[in-house]
């Protein structure tokens, strides 16, 4: 059916149920079939209508060779590693549509491992990052609510410079206008946030590599009070 839409004209149901030697009902079934591996097939109503396909929702699968499909497929398994990936849900539905379309089956279940392995919602901390990526990409300051290690909540407005993770976790790093200083904030603490419409230039000062190295964070913020008790070793003189 999708070969003899393909040729870009419109086919009666029944038209198209005696070219493939089966039922009008089946060429709907084939229809819903086709459109959930990724192509759209636009019902016409009328005297003229009929199936008709769409295009520009073909996808080139007859140019993947099995070395491309495996690299496709590895990239779930390359995403799993390294949960991090903010999109992982939109991919899972794009690379089952690929590779049913590549097999012409149903879409295959593509798992990608929870990316935000966190006590947040998954849909509102992807919304965090979105909102944070964008501010970073056109320069705008964000104000925010935000639950410090102590459980007290302040009010700030930041400038953000970069998202990364650390230790499973997102983190921003940017100015912070309440202190004064470049910090980290976790995107699972922030209570609230909006991106204003102030723009914001990067300190001239500012340097990445001074706040993150290969391991992550090099400042991050946090001190501790060390107490060391040091105990005098008293030995017997021997002759």
């Amino acid at each position: 059916m999708l070969q003899i839409l393909s040729s870009g004209r419109v086919y009666k149901g029944q038209e198209l149920a005696d070219i493939l030697e089966t039922n009008v009902r089946n060429i709907a079934e084939y229809r819903t079939e086709l459109e959930m591996a990724g192509y759209y097939i636009e019902g016409i109503p009328g005297k003229y209508g009929g199936y008709r396909l769409i295009t520009q929702s073909v996808i080139p699968t007859v140019r993947l060779n099995e070395a491309e499909q495996r690299a496709l497929s590895s990239g779930a398994e390359y995403l799993k590693s390294r949960n991090d990936f903010p999109y992982s849900s939109d991919y899972e539905k794009a690379m089952g549509k690929v590779f049913a379309a590549v097999k012409h089956e149903q879409p295959q279940e593509i798992s990608v491992a929870n990316r935000f392995p966190l006590a947040v919602d998954e849909q509102e901390l992807s919304r965090r990052y979105d909102t944070v990526a964008q501010c970073i990409a056109h320069r705008k300051e964000l104000e925010m609510d935000y639950l410090s290690l102590s459980n007290k909540v302040s009010h700030r407005r930041f400038d953000p410079y970069k998202l990364f993770m650390y230790n499973n976790a997102w983190f921003m790093l940017g100015y912070d206008k309440k202190s004064y200083e470049i910090r980290y904030f976790k995107l699972s603490r922030i209570q609230s946030m909006v991106a204003t419409e102030n723009r914001f230039t990067v300190l001239a000062t500012y340097k990445e590599s001074d706040y993150l190295d290969d391991f992550g964070m090099k400042k991050n913020g946090e001190w501790y009070e060390i107490v060391m008790l040091a105990a005098r070793k008293i030995c017997d003189a021997r002759p």
